[in-house]
């Protein structure tokens, strides 16, 4: 075999080992949406065994670790994706999330800080980004970012209503439409396991340091 015809060969194999990992991501995506964490961990592992290189690999499978309560590998994974990429937001978003959920408020509002530079219209992003704010004692970068989140957020996004929620508790008077929009279907509040769960207490939550269960909010 020729030194071009081995060239030829290995830029096949690679192009066909691309085309596997690609595979495997979206049926590891496709496992994930059907709540099989499982194969959608299994999945995205295979798409990795075939392209070892890319980031968002690793950045979606610490992602699947964190949904799983794996948090030793999530945070592993997710710090080898921001060494291959410091721009990988999620990697970022889901390590600000394992700092919040230890109670590492300023190094949660560090990485979501981070994840929103490079990624600024991630409701999601700028929402978390907010309620670290809040446990960090800056009200009104808080403030600001509910704002933002709000009017990134689909109209038809159930988190709508727990912005609201937050805004009302900042003194924001909200349109009469948002006003009635947090008052419809109560009885859904709080089936969203990727909603924040507040109170009306929340401000002594603040002073005695108790928590909220915040979760990783859907990749797409």
């Amino acid at each position: 075999m020729s030194d071009r015809e081995l060239r030829e060969d290995i830029a096949r194999n690679l192009g066909l080992m691309r085309e596997r990992a690609e595979a495997y991501y979206r049926r590891a995506l496709a496992s994930f949406d059907e709540g099989d964490m499982e194969n959608a961990i299994l999945d995205i592992s295979e798409a990795l065994y075939n392209d070892a290189g890319y980031d968002e690999f690793y950045a979606t499978r610490g992602f699947f670790y964190l949904q799983d309560l794996k948090f030793a590998e999530a945070e592993a994974d997710l710090y080898y994706a921001i060494r291959l990429n410091k721009r990988q937001w999620l990697a970022h978003y889901c390590l600000g999330i394992l700092d919040f959920q230890t109670g590492n408020f300023q190094e949660a509002y560090a990485h979501f800080m981070t994840a929103s530079q490079y990624a600024p219209k991630r409701p999601e992003v700028i929402l978390y980004r907010g309620v670290a704010a809040w446990y960090t004692g800056n009200d009104e970068q808080a403030k600001q970012d509910m704002e933002l989140a709000l009017n990134l957020l689909p109209d038809d996004d159930k988190r709508r209503k727990e912005v609201q929620s937050w805004l009302k508790e900042f003194g924001v008077k909200l349109p009469a439409e948002a006003s009635k929009a947090d008052k419809a279907d109560k009885s859904d509040a709080g089936k969203d396991e990727k909603v924040i769960k507040t109170t009306k207490d929340s401000k002594d939550r603040k002073k005695t340091g108790e928590t909220k269960q915040i979760t990783a909010g859907k990749k797409r």
